[in-house]
């Protein structure tokens, strides 16, 4: 009984979602369509095959890990090479569906006007509607959200028919727009008017009108004929004309080539890549020699309260990075930040813009990481010295080796070999380290000249967040993914290169 309920509730389950990917394919999503038809067979063949019968188990993790780790890569890679941007948001067909319902009005002759002012009431106790046109009321109507015809032709000017209405507010018309939108008022003329506003009605026309056995429209107001054009996203004219909105399309690796060959994308993208690697490198830099320096004095055995400095070292590490960006991003400030206060006290009176300088805003950037990051470092190192035996330093002294040569020969090379690993860790951290940027400075000052929205402080995913959701140009989802993926590429590159350089991978052969 219990497994004919479980088989019950999967096939329920299974069904649903072959219908969820039917939706997605009808709508024009295909690569979620794909996406979602990939799991659902795994999902069938996990719980129906027997010798899948262990995956069951690592099915919940595996679902968990495809939903928030692979398939927004392969999303964000599919992305990158399509111009899903601002003005081509859409499908083809959901474009399609757009415009072939858009409508106009046509212009009033001397007979008959364009538009028709009316008023709408209602019967609360039958929820039944009147609507008076050129004063004459119309019989009663119930909004049914279906398409219906009112006849306005039997419209009369008694105005005792209304005396028990109340009339609508345009807010309130404006809420059942959606239902009134589906009705057909006939004037007296026979000639149909539609819902247009909240006190219009107008004999709506559809402007563009599909083409038989074609993708194309026809404008039936300039009987010019737009056809798709799978290379710009646009309903596109013979004279090059195009109709919004358009549609996302695949444009191969023309992000790509648009981020080397445009000079207003490439002078701020070289800009920014170059500083990226400054940034991340000085902050490993600074906050490992730091750290190490600090961890050194502090595992001195003359140094008293030994323990007491351990802890107020870590106590940056402990304060939520957020929090510790925007105290500082106020202790930066040029004109009541403290920094220049205790500054303008020692004598320097120039006040030094320390976020809106690109220069000083870089060395605050630099500064204020350094400050978050050593405490990181100082413990990794600490562990790693109290780890060396104190017969290895004895012996050195005992060679006559000095306490250069014991650091320069013994304690750093220990340091290095346990911390490389760390250090990647750290580099690739800092190299997307958005939030230690965008809290700070928001990526500022801006780069001068620059045609998208770059900063002087701007890293590559910083950069990537200002072109996905911040242009000021609209925003550029493809551009950015595109980015996303160099990252990646990079990231990787380095990792690599590090790992190779530090023989990690030579003590796994081994």
């Amino acid at each position: 009984m219990v497994k004919a309920i479980l088989w019950s509730i999967l096939s329920i389950l299974y069904f649903a979602g072959i219908y969820l990917c039917t939706m997605f394919f009808n709508g024009g999503h295909l690569l979620i369509g794909v996406i979602s038809l990939v799991v659902i067979v795994l999902t069938g063949i996990i719980f129906i095959n027997p010798k899948a019968y262990p995956f069951r188990f690592m099915y919940p993790g595996l679902l968990t890990f495809s939903l928030f780790m692979v398939i927004p890569i392969i999303f964000t890679v599919y992305i990158g090479f399509t111009n899903l941007s601002t003005g081509h948001f859409l499908s083809q067909k959901q474009v399609y569906e757009i415009l072939t319902n858009e409508v106009y009005v046509p212009p009033s002759s001397e007979n008959t006007p364009s538009t028709f002012q009316y008023t709408l009431a209602k019967d609360s106790s039958t929820e039944s509607y009147l609507l008076e046109i050129e004063g004459k009321w119309s019989t009663a109507f119930v909004l049914t959200g279906k398409a219906q015809n009112i006849n306005l032709a039997e419209t009369v000017a008694n105005q005792a028919i209304a005396a028990n209405k109340t009339p609508l507010s345009r807010g309130d018309i404006y809420n059942l727009r959606n239902e009134l939108a589906l009705i057909d008022f006939i004037l007296p003329s026979g000639s149909i008017v539609k819902y247009f506003r909240t006190n219009l009605l107008a004999p709506l026309i559809y402007r563009y009108a599909p083409m038989e056995n074609s993708e194309a429209l026809k404008d039936l107001i300039t009987n010019k004929v737009y056809t798709p054009n799978y290379q710009t996203g646009f309903y596109t004219s013979d004279n090059k004309e195009h109709l919004v909105p358009g549609f996302y399309v695949s444009v191969g690796i023309s992000n790509f080539k648009n981020l080397l060959n445009d000079q207003g994308l490439r002078g701020p993208f070289i800009q920014i890549f170059i500083w990226t690697f400054l940034w991340a490198l000085l902050s490993v830099f600074t906050s490992f020699c730091l750290g190490m320096l600090l961890a050194l004095v502090v595992n001195s055995k003359k140094l008293a309260l030994r323990a007491v400095y351990r802890v107020l070292l870590i106590i940056p590490y402990s304060i939520p990075f957020f929090i510790s960006m925007l105290v500082f991003k106020g202790m930066l400030n040029k004109d009541f930040g403290i920094i220049n206060e205790m500054l303008a006290f020692a004598g320097i009176t120039d006040k030094i813009n320390w976020l809106g300088d690109p220069l000083w805003a870089k060395v605050s950037c630099l500064m204020v990481n350094l400050w978050l990051g050593f405490p990181y470092m100082f413990l990794v190192t600490t562990g790693i010295l109290q780890s060396v035996p104190e017969s290895v330093y004895e012996a050195a002294k005992m060679d006559g080796a000095g306490r250069f040569a014991t650091f320069k020969s013994i304690t750093l090379p220990m340091i290095f070999s346990a911390i490389a690993p760390f250090l990647v860790g750290s580099f690739a951290f800092n190299f997307n380290n958005f939030v230690g940027i965008y809290l700070l400075t928001g990526g500022g000052p801006p780069i001068a000249g620059a045609t998208t929205a770059a900063g002087e402080t701007d890293i590559l995913i910083s950069y990537t967040y200002k072109l996905a959701f911040e242009g000021g140009m609209g925003q550029h989802f493809g551009m950015a993914s595109s980015i996303a993926i160099m990252i990646f590429f990079i990231i990787t590159a380095v990792t690599l290169a590090n790992f190779k350089a530090s023989g990690i991978f030579k003590e796994e052969r081994r």
